[in-house]
């Protein structure tokens, strides 16, 4: 379980980040936005597929 939250831990330290560096930048436009937020989403469905494969491989 301590693998699991310390990967949530860096995913959010990364996104978190990732915000920030949208707001600094002066001409952020609707590209940059959109490749944010499908990077974001992409990490959760990753998140998500792989919790799953541990829990299906856990459980026998």
């Amino acid at each position: 379980m301590k693998l699991l939250d310390r990967t949530f831990s860096i995913g959010a330290m990364l996104l978190v980040i990732g915000v920030v560096w949208a707001f600094t930048m002066d001409g952020i436009g609707t590209k940059e936005w959109i490749l944010l937020l499908l990077v974001t989403v992409l990490g959760i469905l990753a998140g998500v597929v792989q919790g799953r494969l541990l829990f299906l491989n856990k459980r026998g």
